[in-house]
């Protein structure tokens, strides 16, 4: 269920005062500055995906996946929809913080490439898991549409299903563009 680990949600950051995500809290870090321009946490997609991960109200059948996990939001800004923000810092100040945190949850995407992959191969040398979203492709499911970071080798890609367990139409399917396996 979770319990003695810590998730790292590193997104427009986390509202740790919905019910769901009350006690989860140990730590919240920003990286929202980017080019002398700071942009605020808008709170929205991290708190949903906090709720995946860790979610929990006594006497409810609706938690998450690790309801007994701690977390830490570190938080970008956003504007537009758009995350803004210094990546680069967060993964560095991470590592130093692997002595608590044993996962990072990545639920955004770039396609630069592989511009993350030395990032992502030095927290797995801290110990530290990467679980990435494939993205979401909507245009329809194609091979080869998983996106940075998660087409990174370190990364642990993941990709959306629907209540059935199917994958969804617009789930980022493997390989990735390296040929590497992935959802």
């Amino acid at each position: 269920n979770g319990t003695g680990v810590t998730v790292a949600v590193f997104d427009d950051g986390v509202d740790f005062t919905h019910p769901a995500l009350q006690g989860k809290n140990i730590k919240v870090k920003l990286f929202n500055e980017w080019f002398g321009e700071t942009a605020i946490p808008c709170k929205s997609h991290g708190t949903q995906v906090a709720g995946l991960i860790a979610a929990y109200v006594d006497g409810s059948d609706d938690i998450g996946n690790a309801p007994g996990a701690n977390l830490y939001s570190m938080e970008l800004g956003c504007d537009s929809g758009d995350l803004i923000g210094d990546p680069i810092a967060g993964f560095n100040w991470l590592i130093g913080e692997n002595d608590t945190v044993s996962v990072l949850n990545l639920s955004w995407g770039s396609e630069t490439g592989i511009y993350f992959a030395p990032l992502i191969e030095r927290l797995a040398n801290a110990g530290i898991l990467t679980v990435a979203a494939a993205g979401n492709n909507l245009e329809g499911p194609e091979a080869f549409t998983v996106t940075d970071p998660a087409a990174t080798i370190g990364a642990l890609a993941v990709g959306a299903v629907d209540i059935n367990g199917i994958v969804t139409s617009w789930s980022n399917r493997g390989p990735s563009p390296q040929y590497q396996a992935k959802p």
